[in-house]
Parts: structure tokens; C-alpha cells; sequence
């Protein structure tokens, strides 16, 4: 039997529905107050998922220029804050919130935290290479809760240095980026080795996702619960893993969550990529906006027992690339270069056409340089390994290169996976 919160539209995609009329209150307040939406959306409408599915999605072009110029003229003299969205975007994006959409979405992130635990005996510390102004809205979510202490630390590329204070702080809870982690592990391992030196009992992740095996081994080491937080600047949080660390909890009726391609993995499980209706903030509101990520969502019991939907990230949309028909996913990358080195968690994909010879694609791998002395069975693994790379490389449709970099090629604040530069690619 179907799911009722499971809607299934004509197109084949599916929205994960909390109250269909806040659905219906959500897009008449857009049809009201937004010129972009009220050539979209019917005067007469009468179903709201009806419209819903008719809608195109939103992109980022539509929220860079249409929806900001609308949110500019609307808060007019009101108070308002901003937030430009962080480096896992070549060109950054804007997000303007009058007061009562940022409690909301306060309020949002105030029940991810609780998820977690964060409350009265912890200090909350953010680490990142980014400013530390993006924090404050954390803050305020973690106060909310009863937390007296919080701090950020800015990271740089001299690791060693700049993670030291985090020693001194001892935080109880700990949220921070995946990749700058595995960078400053080696430094705070040296410190921490085991749970009985690591204050941390809680760390929280975003921004992307943290590789199963590193996962294990800081799980392992300090003893600590480890918490997904997805989310983004332009929607707004959604929600943090629960403690059986088995998807996202959100709710439905503060963002609807669309699945576009849509593939149906059982009654009350399907994947696709993921786009997002804001329902409770409207100062730059968007339908069916397209974030990038290919996303799992599902309405089936959780063994936490919290009834609500939860979210699953797999990947960013790009972290793939065709050629001659084949798809092929970073993730089939990592697993080929993990087999000859296993502590291998950087490295970047670089598609791009050949400028000499042959009309060829040319598949470039960027490694760290630790990873040089093993070059060739790098090499082999991945003429070898991948079974559709190994026809391609044979019969000479593409060819490959591995670069070798420095660490401070990898000092950014997330590494790109894959990059397309093909005339007609992702990136191009």
C-alpha cells in the first residue's frame, strides 16, 4: 500500500507532504506578494499539488536575480539580516530574511540541536575556515537551548597552529566541515587519542558528507556520537541525524522536500535529486529549488521513534560525468583509489577535452602528493578496476593524467569532487 505522505505527481516525481494546506497557504502568500510566482501560479488554482507539480523549479539564476530584487523592494525599511552562501559554490548566492522568517528558521535549527543534546552543561564550539559572522545564527540556536559557551575557531592552512586552541577550549560539542577535519585530525589525534583524553561527546558535520571509514575511526577513537546537519543557505536547515544516525529527521511542513527522476526503492523509500519548497519563510521564498544534491528520502518507522520523514545525502549531482553514454560517479572513484590506498581521502576528478590530437576527453586525477609513491597502482586501479573506464581507456576515447599537488592545493574549504570543464560540462 502507498504512503499518503509519499505523493506521487503526474511528471513521476514525488513530495514528501506534511499539511496540504500549508502548501496551499505557502504559495498563496508567493502568488500574493512575488511577480515571479504570480505569472506562474493561476489565480483560479485549487490544488495545491497540482500547482505545485506544474511549477518549474527554482535555480540559482532565478534566486541571484528575480527573487532578490523582489526581497530588496519588500523589506523596504524592515529589519532584515543576510547570508551569502559558503565555498561549495563557484559564485556564491545571497539570502535576504526579514525577522519573523529567521526565528523560523531558528526555531528549525533549535530542534536539530536538541537532536543532538546540546543543552545547558555544554560548550558549543564551530570550527571552519570561513567568518566567523556565519556562525552567529548557530549561536543563537544553541543559547535558545540554555548553552552559556560558545566559541569559534578559525582554522587556516597551518593546521598544527591554528587547531591548537581547540585543546584549550575543550568543547563538549563540536560541529564542523568534514574535510577540514580529516586535515586537522592527525594534530587533535596527537592530543586526543582515546576518550578518556577527548572532551568531545558530540560532533556535528555539514556541508557535505563524511566518509563511512573516517566516520568509524573518530567514532571509535573519541567515543563520541557523531551527527549529520544538512541543509542550505538558501532553504535553510532542515535537521540533524537522529542518534541511530540512520538519515536527517525534518519536518515536512517547514520545508517540502521534492524528489525530481524519482526512483522507488520500497512503499515508503525513494531517491532522486532533491528540490526544496520553503514553507515558513517567504522574505526570498523558493518552490522546487534545485540545491544540486542526489538525496534519499523516506517515510518508514525509525528505530529512534521519531515519526518524522528523514533525508539521506549521496551525493553532490555533479560528483558525476558521461561519456559515451556511461555514467560514472565519484563515488566509484573513491572506491577503486581506496583499495591500493586506503588513508586516500582528497582528491578531485577533472574532466576537460583534449587540445591536442584526437577529439578525446581527457580524465585528469588531482592527489595529494603523499599519494605519488603509489602512482602506478593508482594508475592500474583505475585503467583496471572500473569496468567501464577500462573500455574507454582501450579503445582510446579518453585518456588520463594524474597531478600530483602540494597540501595547500587542498586547503580550500571543500574540495571539488568532480570538476567538468567539457565545452558542454557541469562546469563549463
Amino acid at each position: 500500500m502507498a504512503d499518503p505522505r509519499l505523493h506521487v505527481h503526474a511528471d513521476g516525481a514525488v513530495s514528501v507532504v506534511g499539511r496540504p494546506d500549508a502548501v496551499a497557504q505557502c504559495l498563496e502568500h508567493l502568488r500574493r506578494t512575488s511577480a515571479h510566482f504570480r505569472a506562474l501560479i493561476p489565480d483560479e488554482a485549487t490544488d495545491p499539488l497540482k500547482v505545485l507539480a506544474a511549477l518549474p523549479v527554482t535555480t540559482k539564476a532565478d534566486f541571484r536575480g528575480p527573487l532578490r530584487v523582489e526581497a530588496f523592494e519588500a523589506l523596504d525599511t524592515h529589519m532584515f539580516v543576510s547570508d551569502r552562501s559558503s565555498g561549495s559554490t563557484s559564485r556564491p548566492v545571497l539570502s535576504l530574511c526579514r525577522t519573523g522568517d529567521d526565528l523560523a528558521e531558528q526555531h528549525a535549527t533549535e530542534a536539530a540541536f536538541a537532536r543532538v543534546g546540546l543543552g545547558p552543561d555544554d560548550h558549543f564550539v564551530c570550527m571552519d575556515l570561513g567568518a566567523a559572522e556565519i556562525y552567529d545564527f548557530y549561536f543563537r540556536a544553541a543559547r535558545a537551548l540554555g548553552t552559556p559557551r560558545c566559541s569559534f575557531l578559525h582554522v587556516t592552512a597551518e593546521y598544527a597552529r591554528s587547531v591548537s586552541p581547540l585543546l584549550h577550549l575543550r568543547p563538549t560539542v563540536l560541529l564542523t566541515v568534514p574535510t577540514l577535519l580529516v586535515r586537522a585530525w592527525p594534530h587533535l589525534v596527537a592530543q586526543w587519542p582515546d576518550a578518556a583524553t577527548c572532551p568531545v561527546r558530540s560532533l556535528i558535520f555539514m556541508g557535505e558528507p563524511m566518509h563511512p571509514s573516517f566516520r568509524k575511526m573518530v567514532e571509535e577513537t573519541w567515543g563520541c556520537r557523531i551527527f549529520s546537519f544538512y541543509g542550505t543557505t538558501e532553504t535553510g536547515g532542515l535537521g540533524t541525524e537522529c542518534g541511530q544516525a540512520d538519515g536527517v529527521h525534518f519536518d515536512p511542513d517547514h520545508v517540502l522536500v521534492t524528489i525530481a527522476d524519482a526512483d522507488h526503492l520500497d512503499a515508503h523509500t525513494v531517491e532522486g535529486e532533491g528540490l526544496f519548497t520553503t514553507l515558513r519563510t517567504h522574505s526570498q521564498g523558493v518552490v522546487k529549488y534545485r540545491v544540486g544534491d542526489r538525496v534519499r528520502v523516506s517515510t518508514a518507522p525509525c528505530a529512534c521513534g521519531d515519526p518524522q520523514p528523514r533525508l539521506w545525502h549521496l551525493e553532490r549531482v555533479h560528483d558525476a560525468f558521461v561519456i559515451a553514454g556511461e555514467k560514472f560517479r565519484y563515488q566509484a572513484f573513491r572506491e577503486a583509489l581506496q583499495a591500493v590506498v586506503p588513508e586516500l581521502h582528497l582528491f578531485t576528478v577533472v574532466v576537460e577535452e583534449s587540445t591536442d590530437g584526437p577529439p578525446t576527453d581527457r580524465l585528469t586525477v588531482v592527489l595529494p602528493r603523499t599519494a605519488e609513491p603509489h602512482g602506478d597502482a593508482i594508475r592500474d586501479a583505475l585503467t583496471e578496476s572500473i569496468f567501464e573506464l577500462d573500455a574507454l581507456f582501450r579503445y582510446g576515447v579518453l585518456g588520463l593524467t594524474l597531478q600530483f599537488e602540494d597540501p595547500s592545493y587542498f586547503t580550500g574549504r571543500k574540495v571539488p569532487r568532480v570538476v567538468d570543464r567539457r565545452r558542454y560540462g557541469a562546469d563549463s
